[in-house]
C-alpha cells in the first residue's frame, strides 16, 4: 500500500512574483490591442483599395457591372502605375 505524505500545500508563486505576472498579462493585452488595431487598419486599407478599383471600373471605364476579377485587376494596375509615377518623380527631383 502506498503511504500518503502529510505536507502542507505550497503556493505556486510567491507574493513578489504575483506583481510580475500581473504586469506580464497587462503587456500581453497591450500587444493584443496593438495587433487588433493593425489588423483593422489593414482591412480598412484593403477596402479602400478595392473601392477605388470598383469606382474606376464604374465611372472611368463605364462598366455597369464590374466583376471581382476586374476590380482587383484595376486596383492592382492602378497601384503599380502610381508606384511607378512616384518612383519616376523621386528620381527626377533628386
Amino acid at each position: 500500500m502506498a503511504r500518503r505524505l502529510k505536507t502542507e500545500p505550497t503556493s505556486i508563486c510567491q507574493t513578489d512574483q504575483l506583481a510580475f505576472i500581473e504586469s506580464f498579462t497587462e503587456v500581453r493585452m497591450n500587444e493584443v490591442l496593438e495587433a487588433a488595431v493593425a489588423g483593422a487598419s489593414l482591412a480598412a486599407g484593403a477596402a479602400i483599395w478595392l473601392l477605388a478599383g470598383y469606382l474606376i471600373q464604374r465611372f472611368a471605364f463605364r462598366n455597369p457591372k464590374p466583376t471581382a476579377v476586374t476590380v482587383i485587376a484595376t486596383s492592382l494596375s492602378t497601384s503599380m502605375l502610381l508606384f511607378s509615377l512616384g518612383a519616376l518623380m523621386t528620381i527626377q527631383f533628386r
